[in-house]
């Protein structure tokens, strides 16, 4: 499995390096790019909701890195098997390895945009303590298997079924809009609403990476929330992987 990954990650390297080559600002423009994005974002949505910019640009930054990660790494799953095809039959490399690619890639993304909220930090004065940082650590050691397996479990899913992929960018494209993203909970209310976030597992995905980033330490409900679903999550994984692996190649 080792060489599974290292394969993953040359490969994730190689297509950035291709995505990006011979312009001037190379892998950078992704972080050029969230730069400007969350800027402009910035500045409509804290209008919108008559936020203090100084505190909604950091929890708007940190939000779209993490949603940006989990939503781009389950798009680009979806076809990440049949794209390999030619290295899975000719060269017999496991049809995991492509899945992890587009996980491993998207998150060197999140390091590339994470530049841009490292700026804001220091732009508004702000700071992370030891705590806070232990805890994005730990949040990043939940999110990625958590990602990685249900990113190799749609990918499958969709080898078999290619109608779910488009059934994936619509649930990412509405679920951005209905998810604390954009807006804090504070400005939707109690009642329903609280139950709603509670078992929203993207938006629970999203505070344990997003509460350290501002400083903060998640929740026990976050924690155990993640970790339930990342259990559930690699059950599943390893159903799939040991009852379908082998009829991969009968079906790209």
């Amino acid at each position: 499995m080792s060489n599974s990954y290292r394969l993953a990650a040359y490969f994730a390297i190689l297509e950035l390096k291709r995505k990006y080559r011979r312009t001037i600002l190379g892998t950078f423009w992704q972080t050029a790019a969230f730069g400007f994005f969350i800027l402009l974002m910035g500045i409509v949505w804290s209008k919108v909701w008559n936020a203090n910019i100084a505190e909604f640009l950091p929890y708007l930054s940190s939000g779209i890195i993490t949603w940006t990660f989990i939503s781009s790494s389950m798009n680009d799953s979806c076809l990440s098997i049949t794209a390999g095809e030619g290295y899975i039959k000719n060269y017999q490399i496991e049809p995991l390895v492509f899945p992890l690619t587009a996980v491993i890639r998207n998150f060197l993304n999140l390091l590339h945009n994470l530049v841009i909220y490292i700026v804001i930090l220091v732009y508004f004065q702000r700071g992370i303590d030891y705590d806070a940082l232990v805890a994005f650590f730990i949040g990043l050691c939940i999110l990625m298997p958590s990602t990685y397996f249900t990113c190799a479990v749609i990918s499958y899913v969709v080898v078999r079924f290619r109608d779910v992929q488009q059934l994936i960018a619509l649930f990412t494209q509405v679920a951005l809009f209905v998810t604390p993203i954009f807006f804090e909970t504070k400005n939707v209310g109690g009642g329903a609403s609280k139950w709603y976030f509670d078992y929203n597992l993207l938006y629970q995905f999203a505070k344990l990476i997003r509460e350290p980033l501002l400083n903060r330490l998640p929740d026990y409900w976050t924690y155990f929330f993640t970790i339930l679903y990342l259990i559930f999550s690699y059950i599943i994984y390893k159903i799939i992987l040991k009852k379908y692996t082998h009829r991969i190649v009968y079906w790209i």
